[in-house]
């Protein structure tokens, strides 16, 4: 059939001459073998006839195949479609690789501006990623497609390279730490042969990043320091050279001092305007896409520069608890939306960008962080405050007693009260009487302040923030407090007791805020935050408990000191012996003053049942060391047994005041067991064998439940000469 050798023919000519095609564009751009600018021309045109000549043929086959007659040759006719309608894409793929060779031929000529070479590299990448879509039909498409895309790879990195190499002596920003600036340099030439480059960039879609970096050092390093540095006239220094047509500008770090003056907004904002007025002098005559280059960079500065402000001067600013009616809010606020006309003057915002109003409404985070943020600042500091001024909470006996017998009185209706903030909380379970630092209180006091606070919010967020910034509080003191003041607490007995004091008060306060502050609020809001503190109070317990057995333990070393020599009631001489009588004297005069020191300490501060407590421990040591050393000995001569015996009751009558709590001694209840297992040897040391013996009672008296048996045998041994009736007594303590 003639139609089909038309279209056979014509498959062999595209398949000869893309092969043909393909080695010529691996030579050239993947082989690098060097041709002329006229062999390009030629090859482009080449593709130009091969285009023109399947069209041709196209029409040819058309023209022939509408006068057939298709009802006779259905099925060979649908055939002939499917390849003709393959040829039909090979054209488009060869028109495409030829568009891209044109642009290529066009690419090397020198004498292209730089817009031109990008708008041309920018052309050829289309016009290849609509080739890489065609179908494999001839097998030598990927082949083709490979070696032009190595080829407009190559020719678009150059031109990458070009702008790079302008851009680097272009633009130059840094931070001169050494002089104490930051600078940024433009040395941009001619205006229009700098918007050509601009231009070109942007084709290559290298423009945003470099805009974005150039945004991103003017707000990080010189909006940053012109706004810690307090602003000021001295602060931005422009220096323009138009004979070598370079122009700087430099932003002066700010001081230490600086840093921490008060800020003046209207400073502040005329330095900065003085930044950007500068900035678009200089950028302002380059034009990309028929647009200035500050209405691009500005879309890369609107947000982090209004962000900046917001939260560096506007909060700083407006102190915490302003209102918005208040003058400094309306002065700080005209002043920055001043800026921001100034800023569309000079084309980086315009009227659609927000007013900083709006915008701190919709970042209104801002300000309760900053908020949160001065009630850590003010708690952090209280927490590391030393303990000097105390001041006395809670209740004491009898407004106790009073409010209990008003509660009977009344049927249990509560009788409130008015101290330490507990308003709306009953006597009968108020803190006991004790002395707390006065910062501690202060510290409470904050804490209490910022839960109402939060309470009285409408905004959800500062709801939750502000109680959250109250528990934080509260969690800071247990992670910084006890590391503060650990010297302190360890080497003085006032300052250990404190410190309970001060963890057991912040946790009875914690306890009861949540029902003070939120339950005359919204009820879910109550039982939201009603638990809110309750890991802290673990927390505290734990903390207190820690900082006063470190004192004790460090009091119990010191009284173990005092008797490391197991000797110290042995005498040399069994008549008598005064020189060691002084030193037990003094030994146990020493114990006895150190407890009474710690004794006088706590009393002053702490409640009854934790002081006296704390002294039994202390005493119970002492008396268990007194004991101890006695039952370690060998041999005890009758003397050193009665002056041992007149010792023992001489501490206890020195210790017993210590424990005198009103018209109540709670030495007997506290000490109980060390105070009558040390008054059993006592009578040992005085006593007979029968005496010994009735007091043991065959393991029933109360010699036994003191004593057990081998201390008690040890004892007699040591006191009693072998006889007939030591050993019966030996016998029976067995």
């Amino acid at each position: 059939m003639e139609l089909t050798r038309k279209i056979a023919n014509l498959e062999a000519v595209i398949r000869q001459e893309m092969t043909r095609i393909a080695g010529a564009f691996h030579d050239s751009y993947e082989k690098f073998i060097p041709c002329l600018k006229a062999t390009r021309l030629d090859r482009a045109d080449s593709l130009q006839k091969l285009i023109e000549e399947i069209s041709q043929k196209l029409n040819d086959i058309d023209g022939t195949l509408n006068g057939l007659d298709v009802s006779s040759a259905k099925e060979e006719l649908s055939e002939l479609q499917q390849q003709l309608e393959s040829i039909r894409e090979a054209r488009g793929f060869v028109e495409s690789i030829e568009e891209v060779e044109r642009h290529l031929v066009k690419a090397y000529v020198v004498e292209e501006g730089i817009l031109t070479r990008a708008r041309t590299v920018h052309d050829a990448v289309e016009a290849l990623q609509s080739a890489e879509k065609s179908a494999e039909i001839y097998g030598v498409e990927h082949k083709i497609c490979g070696s032009l895309a190595a080829e407009v790879r190559s020719q678009r990195e150059y031109l990458c390279f070009l702008l790079s190499e302008y851009y680097r002596n272009a633009v130059e920003f840094s931070g001169e730490s050494s002089k104490h600036v930051v600078s940024i340099g433009f040395k941009l030439g001619p205006f229009v042969d700098a918007s050509e480059h601009f231009a070109a960039m942007a084709e290559v879609k290298q423009l945003e990043p470099r805009l974005h970096k150039l945004a991103e050092f003017i707000t990080e390093k010189m909006c940053t320091a012109i706004i810690y540095g307090g602003g000021g006239n001295n602060v931005v220094k422009v220096n323009l050279d138009d004979i070598l047509e370079q122009k700087q500008i430099k932003v002066r770090l700010p001081t230490k001092q600086e840093k921490h003056d008060p800020l003046n907004a209207i400073e502040v904002f005329g330095a900065l305007d003085k930044l950007f007025q500068a900035i678009s002098s200089i950028l302002a005559p380059i034009v990309v896409h028929q647009q200035s280059l500050p209405i691009f960079l500005g879309k890369h500065i609107e947000k982090p520069l209004m962000s900046l402000i917001l939260k560096e001067v506007i909060s700083v600013c407006i102190p915490a608890l302003s209102r918005p009616e208040d003058p400094i809010v309306a002065e700080v606020m005209a002043a920055a939306e001043a800026f921001r006309g100034k800023l569309i003057e000079y084309t980086f915002f315009n009227d659609a960008s927000p007013t900083f109003t709006n915008f701190a409404q919709f970042n209104d985070r801002v300000f309760i962080d900053r908020r949160c943020m001065q009630v850590l600042t003010k708690a952090r500091e209280l927490i590391l405050k030393p303990y000097v001024k105390l001041v006395p909470v809670g209740y004491g006996k009898e407004l106790l007693e009073e409010t209990v017998e008003d509660f009977k009185n009344l049927g249990w209706d509560p009788k409130f009260s008015i101290e330490s903030g507990d308003e709306s909380m009953p006597c009968l379970l108020g803190l006991n009487l004790c002395q707390v630092s006065e910062s501690v209180v202060e510290l409470m006091k904050i804490v209490e302040d910022t839960l109402k606070q939060a309470a009285l919010s409408d905004n959800e967020m500062a709801f939750n923030r502000l109680a959250l910034t109250a528990r934080n509080i509260v969690q800071l003191f247990t992670l910084i407090a006890y590391r503060q003041h650990r010297d302190a607490i360890s080497s003085i007995p006032q300052q250990a007791a404190v410190f309970f004091n001060n963890c057991y008060f912040i946790a009875h306060r914690v306890i009861m805020l949540p029902f003070a502050v939120f339950r005359d609020f919204d009820q879910n809001k109550f039982e939201i935050y009603r638990p809110m503190f309750a890991e802290n109070i673990p927390q505290l317990r734990e903390l207190a408990a820690k900082a006063l057995e470190d004192l004790l333990a460090q009091c119990r070393r010191n009284l173990s000191g005092e008797f490391v020599d197991r000797t110290l009631f042995a005498s040399s001489n069994p008549r008598g012996d005064k020189l060691r009588d002084r030193r037990v004297a003094k030994t146990l005069h020493r114990c006895v003053e150190q407890i009474s020191t710690v004794a006088a300490s706590f009393r002053e501060v702490m409640v009854a049942t934790i002081y006296t407590r704390s002294i039994a421990n202390l005493v119970t040591f002492m008396l268990c060391e007194i004991g101890e050393t006695i039952l370690s000995m060998e041999d005890i001569c009758q003397y050193d047994a009665n002056q041992m015996a007149i010792e023992i009751q001489r501490v206890i009558d020195e210790l017993m005041p210590l424990f005198q709590i009103e018209d109540y001694n709670a030495m007997h209840k506290m000490c109980s067991q060390a105070l009558f297992r040390i008054k059993e040897v006592a009578f040992c040391l005085q006593g007979s064998l029968q005496g010994i013996d009735d007091r043991w009672c065959d393991g029933k008296g109360p010699l036994a439940d003191l004593l057990n048996a081998s201390e008690v045998r040890h004892l007699v041994k040591a006191l009693f000469s072998n006889t007939d009736q030591r050993k019966q007594l030996l016998v029976k303590i067995s």
